[in-house]
């Protein structure tokens, strides 16, 4: 019985692990993009209150910080840590598809050279 993944199979799944990178990283630039270049200010539920953008790398994600009040004063939004989870899941599964690529390999060296050539 060969359980050695087929070459087509195992470059599926790093072709669908590339499209789901590239869907993340352009979702982020394109937050990046909006949030920050383009409309460069936050609004709050007031409506002469307003913001300015900012990005913070960790977590990953638009920031906000209003001056206003008197005396002055600064509040600052931030995102949620929960932003991190994507790239943790993807980073976790690339590991997963070369590990499991690295295991076939080792337990048939032979399909593993008939499978270079």
């Amino acid at each position: 019985m060969n359980t050695t993944p087929e070459p087509a199979k195992d470059s599926k799944s790093f072709i669908l692990w590339a499209v789901a990178c590239a869907l993340w990283v352009l979702t982020v630039a394109g937050e990046a993009l909006w949030k920050v270049v383009i409309w460069g200010h936050c609004e709050t539920s007031l409506d002469s209150i307003f913001g300015t953008a900012g990005w913070s790398w960790l977590p990953l994600g638009p920031t906000c910080t209003w001056n206003a009040g008197e005396p002055p004063f600064t509040a600052t939004s931030t995102p949620s840590w929960t932003t991190v989870l994507p790239p943790v899941f993807l980073v976790l599964w690339w590991f997963s598809l070369r590990t499991s690529r690295k295991n076939a390999d080792r337990k048939h060296p032979a399909d593993c050279a008939q499978r270079k050539r």
